[in-house]
This record gives structure tokens, sequence and C-alpha cells, in this order.
């Protein structure tokens, strides 16, 4: 039985690790499956979540309870390998440039911040803002991206300034 019928799985397996990530078009199913990843592979099986590739990751000495984790969720014909042109193409740019083409006066922008605004500002709006945009309290995965990129945006702009004074 395949609980989700629209859903999108990419999978990458190499020496040691299996990393995967998933997209469903609705949110409760989203939470419903992170939730029984969480439960089926708690952080003791080495679960944990790699925001740099955003994918999660799992030891490969967790590759038959994965493969049955798979199943319970996820049909063969939504399970795709994870696109190699990730990889190339952020390997070779900064947290920054991979900000969704988003702009340093827009980044500040969604954050209701002038361009002038310190670092710490940045911070302080960006900590309070995930309270409320995180999908774990009732925001949405797009929201959280959005910010996430654009305090990425901000800090190494922030940086590179720091850095040529």
């Amino acid at each position: 039985m395949h609980r989700t019928d629209d859903p999108t799985l990419y999978v990458r397996e190499d020496a040691e690790t299996i990393l995967f990530r998933w997209q469903v078009n609705d949110l409760a199913t989203f939470d419903e499956i992170r939730t029984d990843l969480r439960r089926s592979f708690p952080r003791s099986a080495g679960l944990r979540f790699d925001k740099g590739v955003g994918g999660w990751v799992l030891p490969l000495s967790e590759h038959a309870n994965f493969e049955t984790w798979l199943r319970y969720w996820f049909s063969p014909a939504c399970q795709h390998p994870w696109p190699r042109e990730d990889d190339e193409t952020q390997a070779g740019r900064t947290r920054a440039q991979r900000g969704g083409g988003r702009s340093l006066a827009e980044a500040f922008a969604l954050l209701h911040l002038n361009a002038s605004a310190p670092l710490w500002a940045a911070e302080a709006v960006y900590r309070a803002a995930c309270k409320h945009m995180h999908p774990d309290h009732g925001g949405t995965h797009a929201q959280a991206t959005a910010l996430n990129e654009a305090i990425a945006l901000i800090r190494e702009a922030r940086q590179e300034h720091a850095g040529a004074a």
C-alpha cells in the first residue's frame, strides 16, 4: 500500500549515507510523512536534516528499514534519483547566490527592514519571523525557505562588507 499518490521523492546513496527528500502538494501529508519519518528513525538511528543540501540523511546501515519505510509511503513510480544538477549547481555558488535570484534589497524587504539595518537587527527579525512562518508553527515551507534564503543573503553581504572595511 502506498499512502500518497502525488509525491516526488529524490534519493541518493553513497558509501556511507542515504540522502533523500520529498515533495507533496498537501502540507498535512508532508507533516504526516515527516512525523512518521522521525518516529521510524529517531536521532539515535542517525537521522538528520542537512540544510546544506536540503535533504534528510540516514546512515547506510539503516538501508533495510529505509526501504520498508519507502514502500509504505511512496510508490516506485514517484521515486527518482537525486538530481545531479543540484550538486553541480550548488557546489560552485555561495549560499547568497543560491537565494532564488533575490536581491539584497528584496531580502531586507522580506524582513520588513531598511537595507541599511545592521546584521543584529536582521537576525532578531529573522528569529521572530521564523517563530511564525516555520511549517511546525503554522507557516509554510515556502515561507520558511524564503526567510532562510533572505537571512543567508544578508549575512553573506554583511560579512563581505566587514571584510572589505
